[in-house]
């Protein structure tokens, strides 16, 4: 299947999961407490794996979780008063904060890594990868082709990347302007394509990848893996922290929700999923 195609039954799906979804809340809503949860989309199945512990513990409470609408969306809506918690993958900027009061808690941190669907020994070095995404004939060691995938301009983990090695801003830059590489406009589209395409190449979390169960393999950088233990003891280079966001006058069931999110259990469940507990 073409690149074009790919991207078009990506989109087909995504949006029969959110009629399904808009119907299923439909038909469930009266019968529980409804916490709705929504923004970036490198955490929300961390969040609907926590959510249904939490409900658990607390019958006649759900937690809602929708499908990815970046860090940016899930504060608007969050302000709008659409959904009760925003999650984010960065910190709220000051226009975010300018009408209305909200409060960022942070839960979680998390290895960025290098990813692809190609299973290979490689101990990646940042000049090597700064290669693999600039040169349109890029192979790895065994022969087969490089395949990129790219998000857009204002997608965190790219800002992390970009400013943890030389080179990236130009090599992204360039991967862009190539009409073969495809650009995956959410979290969820991103890791789907790199699983799809042979010798994928992309930029994404180790959160995502184990709380989705995706079957992606994450680079080791300069010997250094993006482990859990390696990012806690400074020994792996990008880490990419997590927000739960509430407006200031947020009271009840929401609260109880991020307090499970940080408590014991709720921190080891994030360790199971690929992230670190922020105490």
């Amino acid at each position: 299947m073409c690149i074009r195609g790919l991207l078009q039954a990506l989109a087909f799906r995504r949006w029969a999961i959110f009629f399904f979804l808009v119907v299923l809340l439909a038909e469930t809503g009266a019968q529980a407490q409804a916490i709705r949860v929504g923004g970036t989309g490198g955490a929300l199945s961390a969040l609907r794996q926590l959510g249904a512990a939490f409900s658990v513990e607390h019958p006649g409470v759900r937690v809602d979780v929708l499908p990815s609408m970046g860090s940016g969306g899930g504060v608007r809506a969050l302000s709008d008063g659409a959904i009760d918690i925003a999650v984010t993958g960065r910190p709220l900027t000051a226009e975010e904060q300018s009408d209305v009061v909200l409060n960022q808690i942070p839960f979680a941190v998390t290895p960025i890594a290098f990813l692809s669907s190609h299973p290979q020994e490689l101990n990646l070095a940042p000049e090597v990868a700064v290669r693999m995404f600039s040169d349109p004939e890029a192979r790895w060691p065994d022969g087969t082709p490089v395949r990129v995938i790219v998000r857009p301009e204002t997608e965190s983990d790219l800002s992390v990347v970009i400013s943890q090695f030389d080179g990236f801003r130009e090599a992204f830059d360039t991967a862009r302007r190539r009409p073969d590489v495809p650009m995956a406009a959410t979290d969820q589209e991103n890791l789907e394509l790199a699983v799809m395409m042979e010798g994928s190449l992309t930029v994404g979390t180790v959160l995502q990848v184990w709380s989705e169960g995706v079957r992606l393999y994450a680079l080791p950088i300069d010997g250094a893996a993006p482990t859990l233990a390696n990012l806690g003891a400074g020994r792996y280079p990008m880490g990419k922290q997590f927000f739960l966001v509430v407006r200031e006058d947020t009271a009840g069931t929401v609260l109880s929700f991020i307090d499970f999110v940080n408590s014991q259990d709720g921190q080891a469940m994030l360790r199971r999923f690929g992230a670190l507990p922020v105490e």
